[in-house]
């Protein structure tokens, strides 16, 4: 028997019963949590730690998606959030150099190398650029449109 290294419970509010309950073994954990976000449509739970970005259904088990992000260290996501909606993940690699877009329906990514939006101030709040809710569209001055599933 295993002893979790993270274990976190959805509870009802009204009755404040567990839902559903995600753990992850100590080996599957690569580091300390740096972001733990719920999706757009509160189906989705994102948990990044160190080089691995993990998708969790909320409210079952039905879904798990883990995105590794290779070495160097630079590449390594600084600024990670979910897209328009909960099937596309976005990340900033440290310094800007790469802004990727995974489609976890389609298991694909785009990766922007050296996007001119990346500010360290401004990337913290989606400044110069924006999603479509709609169309799954990211676009920015320095960007046409690039658009998943």
């Amino acid at each position: 028997m295993f002893s979790p290294a993270f274990k976190f419970n959805i509870r009802s509010v009204e009755s404040l019963n567990t839902i559903h309950e995600i753990s992850l073994p100590p080996s599957e954990l690569s580091g300390p949590v740096s972001s733990f976000i719920w999706s757009p449509l509160s189906r989705k739970i994102l948990i990044a730690a160190d080089t691995q970005i993990r998708v969790f259904g909320a409210l079952s088990s039905d879904f798990r998606a883990v995105i590794r992000v290779p070495p160097p260290a630079v590449a390594k996501p600084t600024l990670i959030r979910f897209g328009p909606d909960d099937s596309v993940v976005c990340a900033f690699s440290a310094f800007g150099l790469k802004f990727s877009i995974f489609s976890l329906s389609s298991a694909k990514v785009v990766e922007i190398n050296n996007p001119k939006f990346y500010q360290p101030l401004s990337a913290p709040r989606w400044q110069g650029h924006d999603q479509h809710p709609y169309t799954h569209y990211v676009g920015s001055a320095d960007i046409m449109a690039s658009r998943l599933g």
